[in-house]
């Protein structure tokens, strides 16, 4: 166990000479077997050793017996030891939605971290076990590939010099060393799922595979590995499509869909946004069909033609009306006006472009159905436009055409009998001119 401790400290440089290491030390086997695997490696190490016990105070008098077992140990050993108290069923119930068992990890690290000096390390018991248990559970509730890598050796101040030894290396050293340690009877319980994988799914791995948590381990390193690099592409990536003057991405198609999902993880943090499957799939498919999102509380995201921008939520635009179109000037649109233009064929002026798709159109005006209604957009519109044979929907044509920032800016004339014009996009092809068009409706929009 010693060799496979100090192997691991040296790979992942757990500690240096003259570091103060604070070891989690709850009583049970596994932690003790760490403080007494510590103990022999210091010298070796050059470090200086401290204890830690949190009593949660779950477990009545056996929270107490843990407790007294650690002070005594310690004790024994010449360890330095510091005790911790938290109140974790009252923290649990003023947090709705915190299991017990997440409150007690929350409040047992907070308290770590207090009662630990600054700049030293913190040496938690979590060994290849508690790795394997880690990856089951993860693969049972849904993971990607961070979660596979298992439980990371060293996490900030961190470190966990047992997470390559077994637990059948653990109870030998402690038997070697005669030493006792206390149980968890809460262990023994199937309530938990986690324990549920350890006394029913486990055993049935280790009758296939007994050597199931090396083989866990090797996985796991393997894998850190290759989301180290991956990491590292991704962020590379990130910088060469991100733009901090205009909070905006770029050039997302010609990443591959696994760097994509990264870059926009990456993006979403940047946002200030946590970052979950659910919502990349969301990002994704916003970059499919264009438009805005609100894709968290403050946060809206805007995709257009692949390039995805952060905006601040911001107040909705106000509702645009509609109005009979007059001949000469009209404004519907704040800040636009659309002048319209009646033309007979032989009067038509030289710049007048029948072909025109965008600020300027021109439709035969006899072919028009009724009274024409100039207006802003509306759900559920449709237009077969000229030279198309195919009818497409409003929602469509605007993704392929006109940037999202404008779309709520845009002009739409409509007659009795439907749609036909939509500014930047054309008109419909009812209200085309063709060789025996007498009148012509030129529309022009401009800012003003």
């Amino acid at each position: 166990m010693l060799h496979c401790m100090m192997e691991t400290i040296h790979r992942y440089a757990m500690v240096q000479p003259g570091d103060t290491v604070t070891v989690a030390l709850s009583g049970g086997a596994d932690s003790t077997a760490l403080l007494l695997g510590l103990l022999a490696l210091r010298e070796q190490l050059g470090i200086s050793l401290r204890a830690v016990h949190v009593n949660h105070h779950l477990r009545g008098a056996e929270s107490d017996r843990d407790a007294a077992f650690c002070a005594q140990l310690c004790e024994k050993r010449q360890v330095p030891f510091f005790l911790g108290t938290c109140d974790v069923a009252t923290y649990a119930a003023q947090r709705k939605h915190t299991s017990c068992e997440m409150a007690a990890r929350e409040l047992r690290y907070a308290k770590l971290e207090a009662l630990c000096p600054p700049g030293s390390k913190i040496a938690t018991a979590h060994t290849a076990s508690d790795n394997t248990e880690t990856v089951l559970e993860r693969l049972t509730r849904g993971t990607g590939l961070a979660g596979l890598c298992g439980i990371p050796p060293v996490r900030g101040r961190i470190i966990r010099p047992l997470l390559y030894v077994t637990r059948p290396q653990i109870l030998g050293f402690l038997a070697q060393q005669h030493q006792s340690y206390v149980t968890d009877s809460t262990n023994a319980q199937d309530a938990f799922f986690r324990n549920r994988l350890r006394h029913h799914v486990l055993p049935v791995l280790r009758q296939q595979n007994p050597a199931v948590d090396r083989t866990v381990g090797v996985m796991t390193r393997i894998l850190s590995d290759e989301q180290q690099y991956l990491e590292q592409q991704a962020q590379d990536a990130f910088d060469r499509c991100f733009d901090p003057a205009q909070n905006s991405l770029s050039g997302l198609q010609n990443l591959h869909p696994a760097m994509e999902r990264r870059v926009l993880a990456l993006f979403l943090q940047r946002c200030g946004v946590e970052v979950s499957a659910v919502r990349i799939a969301r990002v994704e498919q916003l970059l499919q069909t264009g438009g805005k999102q609100n894709i968290a509380a403050g946060v809206y995201l805007t995709a257009d033609q692949g390039m995805l921008k952060w905006e601040h939520a911001q107040a909705p635009s106000p509702a645009v009306g509609e109005m009979v179109l007059q001949i000469g000037e009209n404004r519907l649109m704040p800040g636009r006006i659309c002048m319209a233009r009646l033309e007979k064929i032989n009067q038509v002026t030289s710049n007048c472009n029948v072909h025109s798709k965008f600020t300027n159109a021109t439709l035969d005006y006899d072919k028009i159905k009724g009274t024409a209604v100039l207006r802003g957009r509306k759900q559920g519109n449709s237009i077969r436009l000229a030279g198309r044979d195919f009818t497409k929907s409003v929602k469509k044509l605007l993704q392929e055409k006109v940037p999202v920032q404008q779309r709520s800016k845009l002009h739409y004339l409509q007659d009795d009998a439907g749609l036909i014009w939509i500014e930047g996009i054309g008109i419909s092809a009812r209200v085309q001119p063709d060789a025996g068009t007498q009148q012509l409706l030129t529309l022009t929009v401009s800012d003003g």
